[in-house]
């Protein structure tokens, strides 16, 4: 939402615009934000089965996860206020005029991949990515893949480059 808000307020300092596991609006499901742990603790299990990951590693990302956590009351208030402002951007999806990469996670229990589907329909020059094996926490259970997919995304759209516009 965070994103999205800023390059519909912004679209002249936004290039470009990615959302990994992302939605339109605030609380897709009850207790959604509550299941984090333990939708992490299932991220973590398939990618220890599928990638073979060390347990010094799995301990070293929920350890990271942890800190994400851990925000201030206070901080977590302000998030609230702004959100609580404008629940829900579907109706102006259509307005985000920046290139666009939607991407996610097949196995995502916390943001269903209905969401995505609906963010890549409404938003106009988007692109639609998932990543086979990942859940909610691609960044840190699939960073290659989510780098595979994204590097080449940015580089089209950067400031300058050829194919892209000329934004900040």
């Amino acid at each position: 939402l965070v994103a999205q808000s800023f390059a519909l307020r912004h679209p002249a300092d936004t290039a470009s615009l990615t959302l990994v596991g992302s939605s339109y609006k605030v609380g897709n499901r009850n207790g959604e934000v509550n299941r984090l742990s333990i939708v992490a603790a299932e991220d973590f299990d398939r990618m220890e089965t599928h990638r073979g990951i060390a347990p010094g590693d799995r301990a070293a990302l929920q350890e990271l996860l942890l800190r994400c956590e851990s925000m201030s009351p206070q901080t977590g208030l302000s998030y609230l206020d702004v959100f609580d402002a404008q629940p829900t951007l579907f109706a102006r999806l259509p307005e985000i005029t920046v290139p666009t990469l939607v991407l996610w996670g097949r196995h995502d229990t916390v943001i269903p991949v209905k969401a995505a589907h609906l963010l890549h329909g409404a938003i106009p020059d988007s692109r639609f990515a998932e990543l086979a094996d990942a859940g909610h926490f691609p960044c840190l259970t699939h960073p290659e893949d989510v780098h595979r997919l994204l590097l080449p995304f940015l580089d089209d759209h950067e400031p300058g480059h050829p194919s892209g516009e000329d934004r900040a």
